[in-house]
Formats: C-alpha cells, structure tokens, sequence
C-alpha cells in the first residue's frame, strides 16, 4: 500500500559517512541472524537520540510526510566492535513495523570522528 511505512527508494538513500562505509536493507524481520550466536563485545546503547518530522518527495515526486532520526554512539570502546545498527519504526494506529538494518562494512578505528566529534547517524 502507498500508505504503508516504507524507506524512500528515491533520491537513493545513503547512510555512508566519513569513515564509515554503511548499507541499508530492510529485512523481513528486526531479529539479525548475529543475535543467534554468543558474542565477546556488545557495543553500548546511544547516548542520544532525537526524533523529528519532514516532509520529503517520493520516487514520484509525492510529497510524504518522513521521519528524521539521528542517534550518537556511546563514546566507550564498545564503539570499536560496532557492526551496525537496528532500527524498528512501529505505527501505533494499526501496528504496522518497520526494520531498518543498518550494516556497517567497515569497523570503527576510533572513538571518535575524523572532526573529534561524537559519532552519529542521521536518518
């Protein structure tokens, strides 16, 4: 449906920065085949996360309202094992979900950006 929640295919979504080669996929469920296996290093949770609203144009040129979501990671260690992030968007009105898989291709070399910031994604 043309309502549904969905990711925008056009303009091409790109959640690459610098530093971080990243992929976006939106897989059928939010449970990620690695949560299945024991692992040494669990990143830490964000440290901030802000939610907000736009309006942006669709591969038609319609105009959809979009959410704007923009998390920094916890400038720990944890930082260093990151492999991606998930996201789950979820439409109270009729319980319609959404994954979003975030999968990083390449491992953070530092704690913080290339500018001395705290890394962030912007959504």
């Amino acid at each position: 449906s043309s309502a549904g929640l969905r990711i925008l295919e056009a303009p091409a979504f790109n959640c690459s920065q610098e530093g971080v080669l990243c992929k976006v996929t939106n897989p059928p469920s939010c449970l990620h085949e690695s949560w299945l296996w024991p692992s040494n290093y669990t990143p830490s949770a964000p440290s901030v996360v802000d939610v907000g609203y736009n309006f942006s144009r669709d591969g038609n040129g319609v105009l959809v309202p979009t959410l704007e979501i923009e998390w920094k990671v916890a400038t720990d260690a944890s930082v260093l094992f990151l492999q991606g992030a998930q996201l789950l968007v979820l439409r109270v009105t009729d319980n319609q979900r959404l994954c979003v898989l975030f999968e990083f291709k390449n491992y953070l070399t530092e704690q913080l950006g290339p500018s001395g910031t705290i890394g962030r994604a912007h959504v």
